[in-house]
């Protein structure tokens, strides 16, 4: 398992488009408008071989002083329902957020999951 950003509308929608519980803070679309609003947006996935795992897109705020953090609103998105994965995955999500804070300077990342859809007898 490992992760990758993603610089494809198609890549990144595809996937997300059959997943139970994205959102559409989640979409392409959205983080086009966060980046007219003059935010940097960046979107990772997390991949199983060629298969996508998990995404999550994550959006720079700015703070006083010259800082910043990256916001993944209603992130991340899980593609998998294989709960044996889910450790591995948000490790490789740490990861990536991890090189992302730290190539951009960043303070922080907050990260706001979406909770798995219960269904009713």
């Amino acid at each position: 398992m490992y992760f990758r950003f993603i610089d494809d509308e198609y890549v990144w929608n595809i996937p997300l488009a059959r997943a139970e519980n994205a959102q559409f803070l989640q979409s392409w679309g959205w983080g086009v408008f966060q980046q007219v609003l003059g935010r940097s947006v960046k979107r990772l996935q997390i991949l199983e071989g060629e298969t996508p795992v998990a995404a999550m897109q994550l959006v720079e705020h700015r703070l006083p002083f010259g800082r910043h953090y990256w916001y993944a609103p209603r992130g991340p998105v899980l593609l998998t329902d294989d709960s044996d994965m889910h450790e591995t995955i948000v490790y490789q999500l740490s990861r990536g957020v991890r090189e992302l804070t730290a190539k951009h300077w960043a303070v922080f990342s907050r990260w706001e999951p979406v909770a798995p859809t219960q269904h009713s007898l």
